[in-house]
């Protein structure tokens, strides 16, 4: 069946408009697969079972494969069985009814709240660029949105005086986040002594982004990620901070400070709540502390 593989990664470009990207990893979990397949069985094709899928799944966990790299082979091998059976070169598709693993839940990195206030300071906030980045780093943390949000935002978006945000989320789900005191002044800032500046750079005009690059146009992603590299790195944190790292930092002080699971589930912006619960792990500690302090009997 081997000879199949050049074909499918074929469809897999032209009928299915794959990326270079993924029909590279097919044709990598494929092989690895077929390599597996032809020590342990020959390379009998036609015979292949449930079981030899099976085998190939404690092969690549008794290896040390996690469950990220176990479950994207089985997608490759979904998909590539999927094709053989509807082209008639194989029977029986082997794999129905294997399910993936279940991918382990990292716990997300947040910072201190000391940590935080290392990183806001560590803007010198006397260049443009500078008033700018403080203002996009407290905005982050102040309102929890990602990334692709903020700079997703325009300035009609913004109502400073109430600060509140109207941001479009996944699947166009639009909800308000607020800013705090600090974000509302480092946003007036950049406002007052920043962005005209920068709006000026952009010879076809005001774009209308809330976040402005050096040039005048809509601040990337990108871009964020690498001045926030560049700050963490200025205030000497423990961990490298990135825009999504902020994001759990807000999530994570909020229900430290005694917010219901659902506010924040709504200011995220998940559409599960299971997704918000991770953060509960995060403050079980500071709840020990808590507890320590407050509980009349702690000590019996």
């Amino acid at each position: 069946m081997t000879h199949h593989i050049d074909p499918f990664l074929e469809h897999l470009r032209l009928v299915r408009n794959a990326s270079p990207h993924t029909v590279r990893a097919y044709a990598e979990d494929i092989a690895a697969f077929a390599d597996f397949f032809e020590a342990a069985r020959g390379g009998d094709w036609a015979g292949i079972t449930y079981h030899d899928i099976r085998a190939f799944l404690a092969f690549l966990k008794e290896n040390g494969a996690g469950a990220a790299t176990v479950a994207r082979r089985l997608a490759a091998l979904r998909a590539f069985f999927r094709y053989l059976v509807r082209g008639g070169h194989l029977e029986h598709n082997p794999i129905v009814g294997i399910s993936n693993p279940r991918k382990e839940r990292r716990l997300p990195k947040v910072l201190t709240e000391r940590e935080m206030d290392a990183l806001s300071q560590s803007q010198a906030v006397e260049k443009i660029l500078e008033i700018r980045d403080h203002a996009i780093i407290e905005t982050l943390y102040a309102s929890g949105v990602r990334v692709s949000e903020m700079v997703g935002l325009d300035v009609s978006d913004l109502d400073i005086a109430a600060g509140e945000m109207r941001v479009m989320g996944k699947r166009a789900k639009e909800r308000l986040a607020f800013l705090g005191r600090s974000a509302i002044e480092a946003l007036s800032d950049y406002f007052a002594l920043a962005r005209p500046h920068l709006a000026a750079r952009n010879p076809k005009g005001d774009c209308g982004a809330l976040f402005l690059n050096y040039k005048g146009g809509r601040l990337s992603s990108r871009s964020v990620a690498i001045l926030m590299e560049k700050y963490t790195q200025e205030a000497a944190l423990r961990q490298k901070a990135t825009p999504h790292t902020l994001r759990h930092s807000f999530a994570t002080h909020l229900l430290e400070h005694g917010a219901d699971l659902r506010s924040v589930q709504e200011m995220l912006g998940h559409t599960s709540l299971t997704t918000t619960q991770i953060y509960t792990h995060l403050t079980a500690d500071h709840l020990k502390e808590v507890y320590k302090k407050a509980h009349p009997r702690k000590d019996e």
